[in-house]
């Protein structure tokens, strides 16, 4: 199954078609969005930027190797906003960021 949020194709590859780890995998990364998503918000209201990458960088390559695409491409697009220091663009990455988030977890929650 495939959304714009989660494609469980990756984890079928991931577990190598045995789909029996897939339920347990998404608890987890149902957990792990949830918090590094609150490590985002936190730190971009305390324009902790330094830490805002580094939260961004982690939900990257996580999302990006779970199938959850839409949120690595938002992560990597908020890095670039961070990077050329476009800081009042911020609260709209992390609303975008925010909303995808909780897709995701309609997925999940959807999938298991």
């Amino acid at each position: 199954m495939e959304t714009k949020s989660l494609d469980l194709s990756v984890l079928e590859t991931i577990f190598d078609g045995d789909v029996a780890g897939v339920p347990g995998f998404l608890t987890e990364l149902s957990q792990t969005v949830d918090s590094l998503e609150a490590r985002v918000v936190e730190t971009c209201k305390h324009q902790d930027w330094s830490g805002a990458r580094q939260a961004l960088h982690e939900m990257k390559g996580m999302c990006a190797s779970s199938g959850c695409a839409e949120i690595a491409q938002l992560c990597a697009q908020t890095e670039v906003t961070l990077a050329a220091q476009r800081y009042s663009q911020v609260p709209d990455c992390v609303e975008s960021l925010r909303l995808a988030c909780d897709r995701l977890r309609s997925a999940i929650h959807e999938a298991s």
